[in-house]
């Protein structure tokens, strides 16, 4: 396998940097948080490494321009191969999906981030329409704002660059829903640069939701062999030993305390009927991300040797430098 760094576009991609018996595989990235980014890199290299392709892996890092929109559009042309997304019934008709939550459904375990003035608000919030009372913030095209405002809480829909300004600013905004985290990891990035920021005290916000990847439907048969592939970490145990031992994920359940805060459960109508019947072994839970020892090294090359209980009926949610690396051939 060879990987390489792209900041820019992949229109203009040099013809000596993929080799001609291999697949392409132009996985997009973005936002803030490096950490998340690592996370997804360490992810789908497990995967592909798993797989009988011959690839070439190649991260496009979008900073700028080129919103939630745009980044569909250039997966539906085959500019993008693979990306990231919140799972929606349209993306799933527009895009292949690869029907694992790659976080485990930690996707709809919300808290959030506020201006360090307002922890007051919430102090005061006892029940859902308390809640609703408040503005909370989303970016343009994302899929929680239906989610959110369907429970009657009032969302507005910025450009995803004035998210953390109009938060540190302060009187315009009263939140920002992130997963869990994402609260965190961005708290760490862009604490510098915005200082009024904080993590809310005392609040959880759980609705069922998933972040799946998406392949383009240019590449069929690429998104059966990376399903099947995804599909054998899950079952052989690899996948969850990744998943709870991950200093990442470790480190944001760490700080969030989940199991302490008061929380609030709200539905999703929009998440497909495939994904309500993915299996419960397949979503987040707390008695497992509890019994696995984070510093037992996690084997790229054996299955984990698990135990572990299935999570309950009722409820699922509990109970950097990629440049030139090895190229992997058949």
């Amino acid at each position: 396998m060879r990987e390489i760094c792209l900041c820019l576009l992949f229109l203009c991609l040099p013809a000596q940097f993929a080799a001609a018996d291999a697949t392409v595989i132009k996985f997009s990235l973005g936002g803030r948080d490096i950490e998340r980014n690592r996370y997804k890199i360490d992810l789908i290299k497990l995967i592909l490494k798993n797989s009988d392709c011959d690839y070439n892996l190649l991260y496009y890092y979008q900073e700028r321009g080129g919103g939630h929109d745009d980044q569909i559009e250039k997966l539906e042309q085959g500019i993008i191969t693979i990306k990231t997304f919140g799972a929606t019934t349209e993306l799933e008709n527009r895009l292949i999906p690869i029907r694992i939550p790659i976080f485990k459904g930690l996707l709809g375990c919300r808290v959030f981030l506020i201006n360090r003035n307002d922890q007051y608000k919430f102090d005061r919030v006892t029940r859902l329409e308390d809640l609703g009372r408040l503005t909370g913030i989303q970016g343009k095209g994302w899929a929680d704002i239906k989610i959110l405002e369907e429970a009657g809480l009032h969302q507005i829909a910025v450009p995803g660059k004035a998210l953390f300004r109009m938060l540190n600013q302060g009187g315009r905004t009263d939140y920002f829903s992130r997963a869990l985290y994402e609260a965190v990891g961005e708290l760490q990035t862009l604490e510098a640069t915005y200082p009024q920021i904080t993590l809310e005290k005392r609040i959880l916000l759980t609705y069922p939701f998933a972040m799946f990847f998406y392949i383009s439907p240019r590449f069929p048969e690429l998104a059966k062999k990376f399903a099947r592939s995804f599909q054998q970490l899950v079952a052989n145990g690899r996948f969850d030993a990744f998943f709870y031992t991950n200093p990442y994920i470790r480190n944001a359940i760490g700080k969030v305390r989940p199991e302490r805060r008061r929380r609030f459960r709200i539905p999703n109508r929009h998440l497909s009927p495939k994904a309500r019947m993915l299996p419960h072994s397949y979503w987040f839970d707390l008695d497992h991300f509890r019994e696995y020892n984070p510093t037992a090294p996690v084997s790229r090359n054996t299955p984990a040797q698990t135990t572990l209980r299935r999570p309950p009926d009722e409820d699922p949610f509990f109970t950097t430098d990629p440049a030139l690396a090895h190229r992997r051939t058949k």
